[in-house]
């Protein structure tokens, strides 16, 4: 009860904000502990004093002091176990705990270190040398706590950054100097296709090289050598596209430590431009096609009824009569074309009504029938009429099969050159039932080059092609499945190397078989 109120007393006089250090006395004998409070409170210390071990944790569990004074031997616990308890206390495995004893032998003092003891000091107590130690484990003491506390907050800084840097979806990665992986996030796995922690240690060169992506480290040594960011895009083998930036990363001395790249794939968005640029390609084809229908519309119908006239006015037998009509046919022809591109050029391309699938194939022809005929190519149409119809946009499914057609055309050609028996184009239509639903389907069957294995699955990525640069883009198929995609079909490809390819496509009908 004294101990309680000469403690109540001191936190009166004190209070906790700015308060000097709260030393624990704990010794069994009452002159030692008045003669501890007198010396740390003439220092400017706070001072409360336990006469017993087991007094002494309590105190402590109710106080927090700053640091403990504790003699080994006295009753109902002795400052070994006092020692180990307060150290299993909230906030006790750093406070200081000096053990006083006037035992000398190196067991004793080995078992209070083992109980957790900071310190000791032999009985009987140098006051002057006990006063002059205390300051220095206070300040250790808060320098450890300090420590502890920006070790934690780093934890925690270092485990959020290390969250966010995983949560991006560009890869990020960190080389050494000599091009060596030190450090990947999550995302680096896609980029290079195995776990982070089996690409730490791989070299530059490697690693790019194992997963299909051209570098001769050109970039990166030259970001290393100027100091500077640098940037590339490359694309892989897979067909994807990825920018590549380079920072270097500069010590405090200013000199370049190593090196960060940032990859980021940009296949979906170079694919959405490209689309875009087509689209406003298509629309300004789409104009200048009307403007020409226009102006070759009104001499082609003066041409035809001109000749009419001659036909009506002409003997039957006459071969001037034959050349008329010839004139007519030819005329017809034109005509249809020209209706074909005014239908093409017309707007609303995204709009979706039932339209006859064979009429949009008979559409399509109009526009390419001669090109195919000039190659020599034999065309082989086996489109019923009556096919049925299909929910869909006239000119997305025109722009489609012209995509088809002209892969084709490019197939035949680069096998056969100029007229060949076997070289033919052979579309099909048919109704079929896929997953007890009615579907129509074309089938576009070329007698060309054929696809390679190895590259039948890159076929629909976006900008892979097997053409020239100046003679495809690597986008038709891709958009053409894209096409057929939203329109709830589906494009596949079935071919033979040398042999033959065919693209079928089947779309959602409007009938029920």
């Amino acid at each position: 009860m004294i101990t309680q109120l000469r403690m109540k007393h001191v936190m009166d006089e004190c209070p906790l904000e700015n308060a000097p250090p709260l030393i624990l006395v704990v010794d069994d004998d009452a002159v030692t502990r008045k003669m501890l409070r007198n010396l740390f409170t003439l220092s400017g210390y706070r001072v409360a004093d336990a006469e017993d071990g087991a007094r002494a944790v309590e105190m402590y569990r109710e106080h927090s002091p700053d640091l403990v004074l504790l003699d080994i031997m006295m009753p109902v616990m002795d400052g070994y176990g006092a020692c180990a308890a307060i150290r299993g206390l909230p906030g006790g495995e750093h406070v200081p705990i000096i053990i006083m004893t006037a035992l000398d032998d190196v067991s004793s003092i080995g078992r209070a270190f083992d109980a957790g003891a900071t310190d000791f000091i032999e009985k009987p107590v140098n006051w002057m040398l006990l006063n002059h130690r205390l300051p220095y484990l206070l300040r250790a003491r808060d320098a450890f706590v300090s420590l502890q506390r920006s070790e934690a907050t780093s934890r925690l800084l270092s485990g959020e950054l290390m969250a966010l840097l995983n949560s991006i979806n560009d890869s990020l990665v960190l080389f050494s100097t000599d091009l060596k992986l030190l450090w990947a996030n999550r995302s680096a796995e896609h980029l290079y296709g195995d776990y982070v922690e089996r690409l730490t240690g791989q070299e530059f060169v490697s690693l790019k090289g194992a997963r299909g992506i051209p570098s001769d480290a050109f970039a990166v040594r030259t970001s290393l050598g100027s100091g500077e960011p640098f940037y590339e895009r490359v694309s892989s083998a897979g067909g994807k596209i990825w920018d590549m930036r380079y920072f270097p990363v500069r010590g405090e001395d200013g000199t370049v430590r190593g090196i960060i790249e940032l990859a980021s794939d940009m296949t979906e968005m170079v694919s959405l431009q490209a689309e875009a640029l087509r689209s406003g390609q298509l629309a300004a084809l789409g104009e200048l096609a009307a403007g020409v229908a226009h102006e070759i519309n009104n001499p082609i119908n003066g041409i035809i009824n001109y000749a009419q006239l001659l036909v009506n006015w002409l003997p039957s037998a006459c071969k001037e009569r034959d050349i008329a009509e010839r004139i007519i046919r030819e005329g017809d022809r034109v005509a249809g074309i020209v209706r074909g591109l005014l239908f093409f050029a017309r707007e609303g391309m995204g709009a979706r009504l039932p339209c006859n699938v064979a009429e949009v194939l008979t559409d399509t022809l109009t526009l390419t029938e001669a090109q195919i005929r000039k190659d020599g190519i034999t065309l082989k149409v086996g489109v019923p009429a009556d096919l049925g119809r299909v929910r869909a946009s006239h000119q997305q499914l025109q722009q489609v099969f012209l995509n088809i057609i002209s892969n084709a055309r490019y197939a035949l050609n680069e096998k056969f050159r100029g007229f060949h028996s076997a070289k033919i184009l052979e579309i099909r239509g048919e109704r079929v039932l896929i997953d007890d639903r009615p579907y129509i389907r074309i089938g576009f069957k070329d007698t060309g080059t054929g696809i390679p294995d190895a590259i039948k699955d890159k076929v629909m990525t976006p900008f892979f092609s097997t053409k020239p640069t100046c003679k495809g883009t690597g986008l038709g198929l891709s958009i053409s499945q894209n096409i057929v995609r939203d329109h709830e079909g589906r494009l596949s490809i079935e071919s033979r190397e040398g042999e033959f390819t065919l693209v079928s496509i089947d779309l959602p009908s409007e009938e029920v078989l």
